[in-house]
């Protein structure tokens, strides 16, 4: 019989408060599958630990790609607009 516990999953919170500023819809489960880790881990649920870990990843993930894609869109816009006005004014 294995009576070795598991190693305590990354609980992701770096990655989740990052995604939380750049896009807070994603952010949000991601912070909260975040702090269910260390809680699952430390009452023995290591399997519901590591799927919280996942999750907030996968969130942060998602996070972090979406607001990257939305600031990149921004800048984009705002330099085609600012183009669009100066040729306007020739």
């Amino acid at each position: 019989m294995n009576t070795q516990t598991p190693a305590r999953p990354n609980n992701n919170l770096v990655k989740a408060i990052i995604s939380i500023l750049l896009c807070w819809p994603f952010g949000i489960p991601a912070i909260i599958n975040s702090q269910k880790v260390n809680s699952l881990y430390d009452s023995g649920n290591y399997e519901a630990a590591e799927e919280a870990s996942k999750k907030a990843s996968k969130w942060s993930k998602i996070g972090i790609i979406v607001g990257a894609i939305g600031i990149a869109l921004n800048v984009f816009i705002s330099i085609v607009a600012t183009f669009i006005v100066l040729l306007s004014e020739l």
